[in-house]
C-alpha cells in the first residue's frame, strides 16, 4: 500500500482489494502493518488523504474505520480531517481527560470549533470516577466497563472474549451514521 501511495497512486485503487487482509473472526477488512513501520511515520497529508479517498472510491465498504495512535502527527490530523465521524475513547482518569482537553482546547489536530462529529467514549470505567469529572465539558456517549480478569488477559484474548465494547462502538456508529446520513447523503 504504501508503495503505491508513494510511487504510483493511480494503481492504488486498482489494488486497494488485493492489499487488504481479513480477520477471520470479525470478517473485517483492514491493511496489515507494513513491514517497515517506520513507513507509517513518513505518511505526508497527501497521502493519508488519497489513501482514504481511494477507499472510498472503491465503493465497498459502508465504514471506514481509522484507528489512531495519540500523537498529534499530520497523519492523525488528516485522518481526522477527512473523518465524517470521530469517537474519541478516554481512559477514566484525568490524564486522558487532560490531554483530550489540552488537544480540543488549543486546536491541535485542526478540527476547528465544529465538534458536533465528535463523539466520546468513556473506557474502562469503574465504580466511581476521578475528583474534577465534572469540571471536564465532554459529553460521554457510551460508558464501557472495567473488567478486573482483564488485568491478566493478553490483548488478543481480551478482542476475542468481550463483545461489549464492540457492540458499543457499533451502536454509536450506527446511531450516527443514521443522523450524518439525513443530512448529508454522500457519507461512506
Amino acid at each position: 500500500m504504501f508503495y503505491y501511495l508513494k510511487k504510483d497512486k493511480d494503481q492504488l485503487i486498482a489494488n486497494i482489494e488485493s492489499l487488504k487482509s481479513r480477520d477471520a473472526l470479525t470478517n473485517i477488512d483492514y491493511f496489515s502493518f507494513p513491514v517497515l513501520p517506520e513507513e507509517m511515520q513518513l505518511a505526508t497529508e497527501e497521502d493519508i488523504e488519497t489513501l482514504i479517498q481511494a477507499i472510498r472510491d472503491t465503493q465497498n465498504y459502508d465504514y471506514i474505520i481509522v484507528d489512531l495512535d495519540s500523537s498529534i502527527h499530520v497523519r492523525n490530523r488528516t485522518a481526522l480531517k477527512n473523518s465524517d465521524e470521530v469517537f474519541w475513547v478516554l481512559s477514566s482518569n484525568e490524564t486522558s481527560f487532560s490531554s483530550a482537553n489540552n488537544v480540543m482546547e488549543h486546536d491541535l489536530v485542526g478540527i476547528g470549533n465544529d465538534r458536533s462529529n465528535i463523539h466520546f467514549i468513556l473506557n474502562n470505567v469503574g465504580e466511581e470516577l476521578f475528583d474534577g469529572f465534572d469540571a471536564f465539558n465532554f459529553s460521554i456517549e457510551a460508558h464501557i466497563p472495567f473488567h478486573v480478569h482483564w488485568l491478566n488477559k493478553s490483548e488478543e484474548t481480551k478482542l476475542q472474549e468481550d463483545i461489549v465494547v464492540g457492540e458499543q462502538l457499533f451502536k454509536l456508529l450506527k446511531e450516527n451514521t443514521i443522523q450524518s446520513s439525513e443530512v448529508s447523503p454522500q457519507w461512506q
